[in-house]
């Protein structure tokens, strides 16, 4: 008998209007907005932080129910387009989808599969390293165990089935998988772990076409953060020898461990 009481006491309580802190890329500036009770926020873009927002995605109308999330949009450098990752019933399985930003227009590139992936879109923004699993049998979707994640790149205006792998084997099942490229856009790094904590680490040049994967980290005993990247070095976060952790240099001739160097 308690239920319409506390159900009228929480809408009370929720309905109110939020934001989340903006964030800017290609100068646009990119934020959500509730109104109090909507399911979902809205997504909005605007020129300058008093500017007139612009409507760019509204996750309430994916579905009759408001059932269906949305992660916040990855915009390329240019803002351009954004990628952005959605959720129907509260599923870990996640959708990509890309919009136009000046003009909110949704494009057909669909992502499937994806789980436990972030988005970094390449310097000229043709397109984005993501991760995902391999397609089930239709009889499987909801019993397989997830293995084999990998490191994908999806170029815009083609078929997900076109997708190149950039990393990933067949040698480690349970391995997560997670791609960035820096943000000189030089670098593709890649962190690879067999558990909540602890990973590898792996650089990429995407400046030379012949360029090889460069192993920094092995092993996956300690967790390892890339803070950044310059012309000669690579600066990490890590626990390794240092249980409270400490950021050091690595020289991008020679990154591995035994080349470090001690900041903080």
């Amino acid at each position: 008998p308690q239920r319409e009481k506390i159900k009228a006491r929480m809408t009370q309580l929720m309905n109110f209007e939020r934001f989340s802190t903006p964030y800017k890329e290609g100068g646009v500036y990119f934020f959500s907005r509730n109104d109090g009770l909507q399911n979902q926020n809205v997504w909005f873009t605007a020129g300058s932080l008093t500017a007139e927002p612009k409507l760019l995605v509204d996750p309430n109308t994916l579905s009759p129910d408001g059932t269906v999330s949305m992660g916040a949009p990855i915009p390329d450098e240019h803002a351009r387009h954004v990628a952005y990752q959605i959720s129907k019933s509260g599923s870990d399985w996640q959708e990509i989808r890309v919009r136009e930003v000046a003009t909110s227009r949704e494009l057909p590139d669909r992502i499937e599969w994806v789980k436990f992936s972030g988005i970094s879109w390449a310097k000229d923004g043709s397109g984005f390293y993501y991760s995902r699993y391999d397609a089930p049998k239709e009889s499987e979707k909801l019993t397989k165990v997830n293995e084999f994640q990998k490191l994908y790149f999806h170029r815009l205006g083609t078929p997900q089935s076109g997708d190149i792998v950039a990393f990933g084997d067949d040698a480690h099942p349970f391995r997560y998988v997670s791609g960035q490229v820096s943000e000189d856009q030089r670098w593709l790094i890649v962190s690879a772990a067999n558990q909540t904590y602890g990973n590898a680490v792996y650089l990429l040049s995407l400046t030379d076409p012949k360029a090889k994967w460069v192993t920094v980290v092995a092993d996956t005993k300690n967790s390892h953060s890339i803070v950044d990247v310059d012309d000669v070095s690579l600066y990490i976060q890590t626990d390794k020898d240092a249980p409270t952790g400490r950021v050091v240099m690595a020289p991008l001739k020679n990154p591995q461990p035994e080349h470090w160097q001690t900041l903080i």
